[in-house]
């Protein structure tokens, strides 16, 4: 099995993804350049990190889907972007219909679009806030409580434009109250096997929580 990875984030998406991936039971090992020969029967998959959105759709999914038409070998072609804005259904059709010219070719394609984006999933993570957080994570507990509820569903207050930048500031904040850094070029501890397997043990626990995450969860585990 062999993916071709485009990639919404330009640096922190590019170090999370092949963690993840490498951290499944089945694992995929990771090639360089896209036109690299594997082995039949091997697991692997090539990535391409786009300059976020709309680019990732308007450019970058146009040149991906010439690079298969060219090279050839790849079974899916698996776009990861945010939702943001948009719903996750929204997000999903707006790809599909942009990657007609995947038609044409034997490579399927797979839409994993985050909702709201990747940190929404990170959020997930059960562990992230302690029985006594500091005040300034008491408060975005008490605003809402990721521990319990669904992060892909939180909002955000008045004061915050947006869902993603809110989710961003949310994690960044509960990843400082635990002294770990985490940023979009340094994902830290979130581009590893045990945060991996710390998401996946709340899907299997709670058959509800994180859909945009368990869509993708099943896609890699199944194909």
């Amino acid at each position: 099995m062999k993916l071709y990875l485009l990639l919404e984030g330009k640096r922190g998406e590019a170090k999370i993804y092949p963690a993840w991936l490498a951290s499944l039971d089945r694992p995929y090992s990771r090639i360089m350049r896209v036109d690299e020969r594997t082995e039949a029967g091997s697991r692997s998959f090539y990535s391409f990190s786009a300059n976020g959105y709309p680019s990732i759709v308007t450019h970058h999914l146009q040149n991906a889907i010439e690079d298969i038409k060219q090279h050839g070998g790849y079974d899916w072609l698996v776009v990861c972007l945010d939702s943001d804005e948009a719903s996750v259904a929204q997000r999903i059709a707006e790809v599909e219909r942009a990657a007609s010219g995947l038609h044409t070719t034997p490579t399927r394609l797979f839409v994993s679009a985050q909702g709201r984006c990747i940190e929404s999933w990170l959020l997930g993570n059960p562990k992230l806030i302690g029985a006594a957080p500091p005040t300034y994570v008491a408060e975005l507990r008490d605003f809402y409580d990721i521990r319990v509820n669904c992060p892909e569903a939180m909002g955000h207050p008045r004061s915050w434009s947006n869902h993603a930048q809110f989710h961003f500031h949310y994690l960044r904040e509960v990843f400082k109250a635990k002294k770990i850094v985490y940023s979009k070029s340094n994902p830290g501890d979130a581009a590893t096997q045990t945060y991996f397997e710390a998401l996946v043990g709340r899907l299997d626990r709670d058959p509800k929580c994180m859909p945009s995450l368990r869509r993708f969860v099943e896609f890699v585990r199944n194909i």
